[in-house]
């Protein structure tokens, strides 16, 4: 039997947002399916995580007072860190943690979900630009492998860090539906939250590159029976007018009935709800990996999504699905087109599964 692999993750990160929460937990999943003793590293200020099943959790011991510890730090290489956290001696592999942080034998990973500051520079202020330049240069440097969700993303930090390329991996994150999602009831999730027989699904966070606006402009040229159901947090911290444009474009255009703002909803119901849809959207202008898109192709739902790098690659083989240009007229036949067309029971799903031991040796 192979000796398990003992890996120590610092979870606050994936808590900045849905898309990183939905990333921890399913790669949790998936390392405890290969085996993986998952121990988490738990920080002062970090929410209590109820998602992922850790076996063991740490709290981490620094000398008093902290500001003289970073002396210590340097003129003894970690070693009184290693006296007050002990437990560092049975971790193999650190996620989200730099090994300098820790103890020379264990190999360090980073996860960089995407380059969106590069890609799409108009979104972030000049501050963020730089900041993200040089934490990502930093983590090339750093850690031991760097972890991308895509080869498009691949590419990307290939050219910018060639000295890192070789440090570089791509895991097309997987997912997996919880049980109690199929003992949820059609019945029960349309009188939850009143919802019509038949209606599209767009499953996201109100980000302004998730192109709401553009889709909510697309639904006033479609025929009136068809409904456009929305879930997700309804925020965007870099534009915080954003959700308030959003909602009074809806009520000024009568909107109400054809357009479902249910803002974010418990994950089992929101599967529930894409599980019972006739389409499922996904419009963004940019994603790192959609775990939404992966979540359909699993239902074998009919999938629209804009025509862009990231979802050439991530539906490549699945054949329920359309991929459109940025066009609103277009976007509007497509979805009559597809609204009445039921999705195909034995689709051509991707079920190419990745090995994470391999991945990380």
């Amino acid at each position: 039997m192979d000796k398990p692999i003992n890996i120590l993750i610092d979870d606050t990160y994936f808590y900045r947002w849905q898309g990183g929460k939905n990333y921890l937990l399913n790669i949790a999943l998936k390392m405890k399916s290969e085996g993986f003793v998952l121990h988490r590293l738990k920080q002062a200020k970090a929410p209590k995580n109820t998602d992922v099943n850790f076996d063991f959790e740490y709290e981490e011991g620094y000398p008093q007072p902290i500001s003289f510890d970073r002396v210590l730090w340097k003129m003894n290489r970690g070693k009184t860190w290693r006296k007050l956290n002990p437990w560092i001696k049975n971790i193999d592999i650190s996620f989200q943690i730099r090994n300098n942080d820790i103890q020379s034998h264990v190999k360090s990973i980073r996860w960089i979900p995407d380059f969106q500051h590069i890609e799409m520079p108009e979104l972030f202020s000049v501050d963020e630009i730089n900041k993200r330049n040089i934490e990502f240069e930093q983590f090339a440097k750093d850690y031991d492998i760097t972890l991308l969700s895509s080869y498009h993303a691949q590419n990307i930090f290939n050219e910018l860090y060639p000295f890192a390329a070789s440090k570089s991996r791509v895991y097309q994150f997987e997912v997996s539906i919880p049980a109690e999602v199929y003992s949820i009831t059609n019945e029960y999730i349309l009188e939850k939250y009143n919802l019509p027989d038949k209606y599209i699904h767009f499953p996201s966070q109100w980000w302004k590159h998730k192109n709401h606006r553009f889709i909510f402009e697309v639904m006033r040229n479609v025929d009136d029976p068809i409904c456009l159901v929305c879930t997700g947090k309804e925020d965007d911290y870099r534009n915080p007018e954003y959700s308030v444009e959003l909602k009074e474009f809806v009520k000024n255009h009568n909107l109400s009935k054809k357009i479902r703002l249910l803002g974010e909803v418990p994950y089992s119901e929101m599967l529930a709800i894409m599980r019972f849809s006739n389409v499922v959207i996904n419009p963004s202008s940019y994603e790192g990996w959609s775990t939404t898109v992966e979540e359909a192709k699993l239902f074998g739902k009919s999938i629209l999504c804009l025509d862009t790098a990231i979802f050439r690659e991530q539906l490549e083989g699945y054949t329920n699905r359309m991929l459109i240009k940025n066009d609103s007229n277009h976007w509007a036949d497509i979805i009559f087109e597809f609204f009445e067309k039921k999705a195909q029971q034995n689709n051509s799903i991707n079920s190419k599964k990745t090995n994470l031991k391999n991945l990380f040796q």
